[in-house]
């Protein structure tokens, strides 16, 4: 048990029991597929073994920026699905390294990040 309190314009609140629960750490085992298709420049990666749907991943590019579905036909980026186990990023926009962390949707933890090298 912890105890908190808030100092704030020289008043403070009433202090107050608090229950910490550690969590069990989230580790990422699924094997990553890489598929480039050199027609239309983009680049396919998809995770193998994601059946729990407990889970999210969030794609990263070198600089820890987000990365989001790239739809080739409408030659735009789409948000919708950017947390799925695939993603299909432009070829010319990246790096030699992506990163991909795994989020359980529930508690909103996550694992480290997972070093993916084009």
């Amino acid at each position: 048990t912890y105890y908190v309190e808030s100092n704030w314009n020289n008043k403070k609140s009433e202090r107050k029991a608090i229950q910490i629960t550690v969590l069990e750490k989230i580790n990422f085992s699924e094997k990553v597929s890489i598929k480039q298709n050199k027609k239309d420049g983009t680049i396919i990666l998809s995770l193998k073994n994601t059946d729990d749907k407990k889970y999210k991943f969030e794609w990263l590019d070198e600089k820890g920026n987000r990365l989001y579905n790239f739809d080739p036909k409408e030659n735009k980026t789409v948000y919708k699905g950017s947390d799925s186990s695939t993603i299909t990023i432009k070829n010319e926009s990246l790096g030699f390294t992506i990163f991909v962390k795994k989020i359980d949707k529930e508690t909103t933890c996550s694992s480290e990040k997972v070093t993916i090298k084009l």
